[in-house]
């Protein structure tokens, strides 16, 4: 079977978005008085945020998350790709263009 196109999840998948998250979410928290390590937000990057501040007991979840998206799109220029996903869309879109001539 030949494949015309290939669709990637880039958050987490390409982009390391996950430490940008923790980091984020546990800013957030501690403003609020909660302190929990960032480990633990890192074991549950994927979960809605909600749901991780509620789990650590944060009562202004509202507030932090409403910062947060704030926070996050101030800070995408930061994210990174994980190591060789730059190499290896290098490559694929050299090929396909290869193909195309």
């Amino acid at each position: 079977m030949k494949y015309q196109n290939i669709l990637f999840d880039i958050d987490n998948t390409l982009i390391n978005s996950a430490d940008l998250i923790a980091k984020l979410l546990k800013e957030g928290a501690d403003r609020e008085g909660v302190e929990v390590p960032i480990e633990e937000y890192r074991k549950r990057i994927g979960q809605p945020g909600e749901v991780i501040l509620r789990e650590f007991g944060v009562k202004n979840w509202q507030n932090v998350l409403a910062r947060y998206l704030i926070e996050f799109n101030e800070n995408m220029n930061k994210l990174t790709y994980f190591v060789g996903i730059e190499q290896m869309l290098d490559i694929e879109l050299r090929y396909r263009i290869i193909l195309l001539m």
